[in-house]
């Protein structure tokens, strides 16, 4: 169970920091601030690298982890797509590859795979399309940011009402 919730978290970190660059890549092409001195484009380098930093300490899935991910995945009858397991190890490579966050985000490889996986994912309605400037406008300066919990705080309270129930007896 240990290595399972270790491996959910590891990938749950870095696949995260895919949508922080496209976050980036967003606040760049919009020039937008969040305030009078701060720029969404420095909120999200900033984020970025502490997201880095946070991914050299916990590490980053293995191929074989990623393998077990899949296959737990398609497990419960949902389908993953070639391109979809392509990007994510592609991505987790890209970021092992990398010395630095600034290094990462500065890889026009990176910024080109995330605005075509958008373009693959959406179509004529992704935001980085070219001549969809009204897509790119919609932006509210946070799109899919948040990290994937795995519906980790229902899995907690399952766990411990079984902790409770076994120390009440």
């Amino acid at each position: 169970m240990q290595g399972l919730v270790s491996r959910a978290n590891r990938y749950a970190i870095v696949v995260q920091g895919a949508s922080l660059v496209y976050n980036l890549i967003l606040a760049q092409r919009t020039e937008r601030y969040i305030d009078d001195e701060t720029s969404y484009e420095e909120h999200y380098v900033n984020q970025i690298r502490e997201w880095f930093d946070e991914t050299r300490r916990e590490g980053t899935p293995t191929l074989e982890e990623q393998n077990l991910i899949w296959l737990m995945v398609t497990a419960t009858g949902r389908a993953l797509s070639r391109s979809t397991i392509a990007f994510v190890r592609e991505w987790i490579a890209s970021v092992n590859a990398a010395g630095t966050a600034d290094q990462l985000i500065g890889s026009a490889d990176v910024i080109q795979r995330i605005v075509s996986r958008e373009r693959e994912k959406k179509g004529p309605r992704a935001r980085l399309a070219p001549g969809n400037r009204r897509a790119l406008d919609a932006w509210s300066g946070a799109a899919g940011t948040g990290r994937n919990n795995f519906r980790w705080n229902y899995v907690a309270q399952h766990l411990q009402d079984l902790y409770d129930a076994r120390t009440a007896d």
